[in-house]
């Protein structure tokens, strides 16, 4: 028994599990990963409301530096290309190493305040300091 609202999957134990579970990790999944260009940012974000990761690259490896959430994925991560990026640790990042991002489609804006802080717990980013 499947019930999808607001982006998120419920379902009881009895009632086909393994696939509940392969949609719920369908239905709240990352993005690929991409690389943080303005080309990349136009190509792939969405429109939409969502959580992203900012992540940089350094002996073959992706550190997140900075998580945030927007109602519009697409126009914040293009902001923060931008030459007036107020956050100075973002600024920092982007002009000192190859950078990517991904996203997570979130509509409702609890639930991406939610996210976020999650994310932020789990990686602790420095620029979200």
């Amino acid at each position: 028994m499947y019930d999808i609202s607001n982006g998120s999957v419920r379902y009881t134990k009895r009632f086909w599990p393994e696939r509940a579970e392969r949609l719920a990790m369908a239905v709240n999944s990352w993005s690929a990963t991409f690389r943080y260009t303005e080309a990349d940012v136009r190509r792939v974000a969405p429109v939409t409301g969502g959580v992203y990761k900012l992540m940089y690259a350094q002996n073959a490896k992706l550190y997140v530096f900075y998580v945030g959430q927007s109602s519009n994925l697409a126009e914040r991560l293009l902001g923060h290309l931008g030459s007036a990026e107020p956050n100075a640790c973002i600024r920092r990042h982007l002009q000192s190493y190859t950078c990517h991002f991904d996203f997570l489609s979130v509509s409702t804006e609890s639930e991406r305040l939610r996210v976020e802080s999650d994310t932020i717990r789990q990686f602790n980013p420095p620029c979200n300091a």
